[in-house]
């Protein structure tokens, strides 16, 4: 629960339905911070427990501003986003440096620390080494215990209510298959996760798809189904089981699998059927289909069809799928569009008009963050959220690290808009839909910070500013980009408005989501990355992708065993696997064919190589005669079980 202001302390607490039973504990622990604080007014310890506790009551004293690190000459904006990440670091650092035991695991159990990955899992694409690599090793670690005693074909094995089995660790396998990117064998247990979570649908004798259940999501459900038909699950603002949407989403974003991609496609055609203006339905009978519940405007402040259905449009490109919230527009408004954190994902699409402007007036206030930012192109938006966010998170270092709350309740909403700036977007804990424009390797995230200026299929403006006091090379991979050829320019905003004054770099290339774009930041400047469309090509998920994992790769003794997988959307022939030896083939094997995994079950041939060395290289598809959707994960070096398999 959460105090606030307007009636008595005790009566909130004695009133509360789910936490009237704890009245006495509760009470006494509020008494003993009140009894604390009167004693020792000056203990900073104290002040923050009791801050914490009521820091929803006015009556305590405004907030302070934010503590700004001293950095001569750097913009405003580019500290407040840059200070932001620190204190997001410090949290992390603490928990892997105090709490992680050598299996992955952070304390709260496997189930709770899921949710403190999930509110992590942004850092990694801002700072790929040292931490990114730390948190990604311990999430590994952590998933093999997920693998091994809660999941059964990539759902939980012990029937219960829909928010908890997606803890039990169908949040992990998709976040690992992001930050994972190409890998097979992450992205065949989130498939399998895809494709257990689409049998947990039932399809009625008219041809609708439902959910069936909220309160019992499990295996067996995903196997036998369920017994009777009731009505469609969740209350008005809140469904956990879209969260199963999850692992479909982050599937069908990958390669476009049919089997996946049609039954999430179906699912929403039986709720766009439902809808029109100021008649929106939320609840139906699923047997006969007939509306339970209809409001004037549909509800999703937190959770709702409505992002499913933005989530439909960013994975098909079909403009039916923005229907439904054009209709709450058309309607006179759309109550579940506010800036939540600074975040909205509706403000991250392109919209004709008049929902531009209906955009650009819905988020025109201080509070509305980087949804504010991005679609008024005003850096004013930006200050009150950073700065507030700053604030909190200093006031409340303690609380999110040394007090050791359960690993499910250290939450990092907060940092939503500092995040966005530096990625595009900022996807959390159960807010899974994901319109991330890039991600950084080799950059140390104390040195820099980064705004995301404009980011969409054919456009990307980045600005960067580099607090160190030298050069700094990296690379920044691109997410939202169709696949084309592009003209990219970088160079320096000497005056900060965002605009490139000079083309230091101006060159064309052939980009494509994950490709990567060099940086060379000059020390204390702003640097502008500018990449606009020249020519669309053809889309990159209707290809083949021939893949080996450092996960299921083994060498014992000189004998190589190699799982090549085929992760992509359309099968591949005649594939050359070669084993190098510096710039020697020292074996080569062809594989006939390997179908593509368009029912989601995997498609992998499995190869031996002898007379192998530690140090020697396998590699799948050596002169690229295979067209695929990528190419990075298509060999690895290989070394002893003593020691750990890297792509090269």
């Amino acid at each position: 629960m959460h105090l606030v202001d307007g009636k008595p302390i005790r009566e909130q607490i004695a009133s509360h339905p789910t936490v009237k039973r704890y009245e006495m504990a509760i009470t006494e622990v509020l008494e003993t911070a009140e009894i604390a604080r009167l004693l020792s007014p000056d203990d900073k310890l104290i002040v923050q427990y009791h801050n914490w506790l009521y820091q929803n009551i006015d009556r305590r004293k405004p907030h302070p501003a934010p503590v700004l690190s001293k950095e001569r000459d750097a913009p405003r904006w580019a500290v407040l986003v840059r200070d932001n990440w620190v204190e997001q670091t410090h949290i992390a650092r603490w928990w892997l440096d105090n709490r992680l035991t050598s299996n992955g695991e952070l304390g709260g159990g496997p189930q709770d620390d899921t949710d403190m990955f999930q509110v992590w899992q942004c850092l990694p694409m801002i700072e790929s080494e040292p931490l990114g690599a730390e948190l990604k090793a311990a999430s590994n670690k952590l998933t093999e215990i997920l693998l091994d005693r809660y999941l059964e074909e990539g759902i939980n094995k012990r029937s219960m209510d829909a928010l908890h089995a997606y803890e039990e660790g169908v949040n992990q396998l998709a976040l690992n298959a992001w930050w994972n990117y190409g890998d097979p064998v992450h992205f065949e247990r989130v498939m399998q996760s895809a494709r257990s979570a689409t049998r947990l649908m039932v399809k009625t004798k008219d041809g609708r798809l439902h959910f069936m259940s909220d309160r019992k999501v499990g295996i067996d459900e995903a196997r036998n189904g369920y017994l009777t038909m009731g009505q469609t699950p969740g209350t008005w603002n809140w469904a956990p089981i879209r969260l199963m949407f999850h692992p479909m989403y982050v599937v069908a974003d990958y390669n476009g699998n049919p089997a996946v991609l049609e039954r999430f496609a179906k699912w929403g055609e039986t709720w766009r059927s439902y809808q029109s203006t100021n008649a929106f339905v939320d609840k139906v009978e699923i047997d006969t289909g007939k509306p339970v519940r209809t409001s004037n405007l549909p509800e999703s402040a937190n959770i709702s069809p409505v992002d499913e259905f933005l989530a439909l449009y960013q994975l098909t490109g079909d403009a039916k799928w923005r229907r439904p919230y054009q209709m709450g527009v058309d309607g006179g408004g759309f109550s579940g569009a506010p800036a939540q954190y600074g975040r909205s994902i509706h403000a991250l699409l392109r919209w004709p008009e008049p929902y531009h402007s209906y955009h650009r007036k819905q988020y025109s206030e201080a509070g509305s963050g980087y949804a504010g930012f991005f679609v008024n192109k005003d850096r004013a938006l930006l200050d009150k959220w950073l700065s507030d966010s700053l604030s909190w998170f200093q006031r409340y270092r303690h609380m999110n690290t040394a007090a050791e709350q359960k690993t499910d309740r250290v939450l990092t909403y907060n940092a939503t808009t500092a995040l966005s700036c530096y990625l595009g977007d900022a996807p959390n804990r159960n807010r899974w839909l994901n319109l991330g424009a890039v991600s950084y390797e080799g950059l140390q995230g104390k040195d820099f910070a980064a705004l995301v200026w404009d980011a969409g299929p054919k456009k990307l403006k980045v600005a960067i500013y580099n607090f160190a006091g030298r050069d700094l090379t990296g690379r920044m991979r691109v997410w939202r980009l169709q696949h084309g050829r592009y003209r990219v320019r970088t160079g320096p905003d000497h005056n900060d408005d965002g605009l490139l004054d000079e083309a230091v770099i101006d060159l064309h290339a052939e980009l494509q989501r994950y490709s990567a774009i060099p940086l060379k930041l000059p020390p204390r400047q702003v640097t502008v990355v500018d990449v606009e469309q020249l020519e669309q090509l053809d889309d990159i998920r209707d290809r083949a992708d021939l893949a080996v994992s450092l996960l299921d790769t083994r060498l014992e003794g000189d004998t190589l065993s190699a799982r090549i997988h085929n992760i992509g959307n359309r099968p591949a022939k005649d594939v050359r696997v070669v084993l190098m030896r510096g710039e020697a083939v020292v074996a080569t094997k062809v594989i006939p064919r390997i179908e593509a995994p368009l029912d989601a079950k995997p498609r992998v041939v499995e190869l031996r190589f002898d007379a192998v060395k530690s140090g020697d290289v396998l590699l799948v598809d050596p002169a690229n005669d295979v067209p695929e959707l990528a190419t990075h994960n298509n060999s690895l070096v290989c070394v002893g079980p003593d020691s750990e398999s890297e792509f090269e």
